[in-house]
């Protein structure tokens, strides 16, 4: 009988899963690679706690509580976590009207953004992030109802989606041009959203 994980490593192996996922989905893209079914899966995971990092020692015998308020030092981590999580979900594959996408820009707001109070520089980024997901999950969600609804793209829709798209490219110039926020510069690097570069330049083109 194998022995139970203990509750710290437990705690460590979901945050290092989902920078994984992270860092996977990330090179999947790159690679012109699509997420399909079965790595869906992968996002359903149990997420890492919202407790500071000063919460969690090895002998502890059980978790601390979660706290419900995500003002703690995971809440970049888990609104990152909480984006990519739905966009890669097969919810968001199958939407076929705008409820689902608006239930979640709401939770999106409610959970995290009225928490980012923009004198501490990593909330700061957190609310500009949030920004850059809520327009990439639209931009998601429009693409799914066209798709599964069988419509072709309308003048408005190509309009809507370029204004989503030039949302999430000022979203991230306003993170590298915002002084304090150029440590954190590592961890965007490795996530620049290109396709919105690749949209804008097409729609200019065309």
């Amino acid at each position: 009988m194998p022995s139970r994980i203990p509750p710290f490593d437990a705690e460590m192996r979901r945050r290092l899963w989902w920078q994984i996922i992270l860092l996977d989905s990330r090179a999947a893209q790159l690679s012109g690679l699509s997420v399909d079914f079965q790595t869906r899966t992968y996002f359903d995971s149990q997420l890492p706690l919202n407790v500071n990092d000063s919460d969690l020692y090895p002998e502890m015998s059980v978790l601390p509580p979660d706290v419900e308020p995500h003002s703690t030092e995971m809440i970049f981590c888990l609104a990152i976590y909480e984006g990519v999580r739905f966009i890669n979900s097969q919810a968001l594959a199958e939407c076929t009207d705008e409820k689902l996408i608006d239930e979640f820009i709401l939770f999106l707001r409610s959970k995290f953004l009225r928490f980012c109070d923009n004198a501490i520089p990593v909330k700061l980024l957190t609310h500009r992030v949030i920004k850059s997901v809520i327009a990439q999950t639209s931009i998601r969600g429009l693409q799914a109802r066209k798709r599964n609804n069988g419509v072709d793209s309308t003048h408005h829709d190509r309009e809507t989606l370029l204004g989503w798209n030039i949302d999430v490219i000022e979203s991230v110039n306003s993170i590298y041009s915002t002084k304090c926020l150029q440590p954190y510069l590592w961890f965007l690097h490795g996530t620049f959203p290109f396709e919105p570069f690749v949209h804008v330049l097409l729609e200019l083109q065309r």
